[in-house]
């Protein structure tokens, strides 16, 4: 009993010369200390006024714990799908900026010739390929087929050229 008693008298002194260090650090940041117990009133306001709405979302949340677990779950399996293919990304990833770094020329390079080779669409109008399909499911099937026939139609050897004076 003595030993506890005299185990006590150790945490009271322990505490009253730490507590000496904590009071001198709040009286060091009072405005700190002062602004903390305004935004904690405001914050126990905030949350006694949206008391119904915060128990009716305590309660909700069995549920969305239930649903997350599975969505998680496939989460998980795709990224396990994914690594080796984001693997092979990452040591694929040096070719592929060199390969994006030689093409710019060639993209600035064809960037004429697709507006002369798609002549009636003005800079700003969507292509016809682009356009939003009409008339349904079969109407989209039948853009997709027209623009693929387009794109797969030769390109006249005039295409480049100026057209002629009369």
């Amino acid at each position: 009993m003595l030993k506890i008693l005299g185990d006590q008298n150790k945490v009271i002194q322990n505490f009253i010369v730490n507590s000496d260090t904590v009071i001198g650090q709040l009286e060091a940041r009072k405005k700190d200390v002062a602004r903390w117990v305004v935004e904690a009133a405001k914050t126990s306001e905030t949350t006694a006024s949206r008391r119904q709405a915060f128990q009716a979302q305590w309660h909700k949340l069995p549920g969305f714990l239930g649903q997350l677990q599975p969505t998680m779950a496939k989460l998980g399996n795709l990224a396990d799908q994914q690594t080796p293919l984001l693997a092979d990304l990452q040591r694929s990833a040096p070719d592929l900026n060199t390969f994006f770094q030689r093409l710019g020329p060639f993209t600035q390079g064809v960037a004429p010739g697709v507006q002369v080779a798609r002549p009636g669409v003005a800079e700003g109008q969507q292509s016809p390929e682009r356009q939003p399909p009409r008339g349904g499911p079969a109407g989209h099937a039948l853009g997709r087929r027209a623009a693929a026939r387009q794109a797969a139609a030769p390109v006249p050897p005039d295409a480049g050229q100026p057209a002629a004076a009369a």
